[in-house]
């Protein structure tokens, strides 16, 4: 693999090799794209696991929509978190990733945020926070694991002036952009397409976020 990738044994998370980009792969990729200003900061033992089941879910749910052919742009996480750098944003909210998908005759752009377990009150106050003072985009999406998850977190945004919606993941992997969502602006259940497709305003999206 000439270096520029390592591969682990994590049996919590996976029977079969879970692969990462190494020290020497991040510089060849900053070589011949864009660079990183700042790099996701390395987990600790106990958190590693954890991290590597999170991070999986991620490349599963970027992966059912580029097979399904909804997919227009994907920007991960540590991106976000350099552009975040290159824009002089400070304390801006650094998502799990910016996805843009295709609908019937426009594109649609939104923040996504995988929830595996529920924070306290005061995190999610300040991701609030961070939601309310975003500038650059509008629509927020948050994927909670389980059933449980999902009766929890939605309650902890009741009084966001945002766009938050709020659906299961094992039904995002049937239904993809037609799962049901639940958002506090119209407190009901609608699919996603629906949603983005009653509210987007592409205007709102800042290009920074995408280019």
């Amino acid at each position: 693999m000439h270096g520029l990738i390592a591969r682990h044994t994590v049996p919590s998370v996976s029977k079969a090799f879970v692969y990462s980009i190494t020290s020497a792969g991040e510089f060849a990729l900053a070589s011949t794209g864009e660079q990183f200003l700042i790099t996701p900061a390395k987990p600790g033992r106990n958190e590693k696991e954890l991290q590597v089941a999170h991070s999986l879910e991620l490349s599963n749910i970027h992966l059912s929509l580029l097979r399904a052919g909804l997919l227009v742009q994907w920007v991960p996480e540590p991106q976000v978190r350099s552009r975040n750098a290159t824009m002089g944003v400070v304390n801006g909210k650094v998502y799990d990733a910016i996805v843009t998908v295709r609908l019937n005759d426009c594109d649609a752009t939104f923040a996504l945020e995988y929830e595996r377990t529920a924070k306290s009150e005061e995190q999610y106050a300040d991701v609030l926070n961070k939601f309310d003072s975003e500038k650059n985009l509008d629509r927020f999406l948050y994927l909670a694991s389980t059933e449980d998850v999902l009766r929890l977190v939605p309650w902890q945004f009741r009084n966001s002036k945002r766009y938050v919606c709020f659906g299961l993941l094992s039904d995002w992997y049937r239904h993809l952009l037609d799962t049901d969502v639940f958002d506090w602006t119209g407190h009901q259940y609608r699919p996603f397409r629906t949603a983005i497709i009653d509210s987007t305003h592409p205007a709102q999206v800042s290009a920074a976020v995408l280019s």
